[in-house]
């Protein structure tokens, strides 16, 4: 079902830290749906460590 001409904007929550076993990378999200016809429009920052390094974030992808 994921194909550009059918569904023209994913948002998916990237993790840019492990948080949980067998949990994707954000090189593996992008590289996922990068090779499906997408590319990343914006990042949206959602959460942040003490010491202010993002933890996860929204990624808005559109079918390129």
């Amino acid at each position: 079902m994921l194909v550009p001409t059918r569904i023209r904007r994913v948002l998916v929550e990237v993790g840019m830290v492990p948080i949980y076993e067998h949990q994707a990378t954000a090189d593996q999200v992008l590289g996922y749906l990068g090779a499906r016809g997408y590319s990343l429009v914006s990042l949206y920052p959602s959460a942040r460590l003490a010491d202010g390094r993002l933890t996860w974030c929204d990624a808005l992808f559109r079918a390129a």
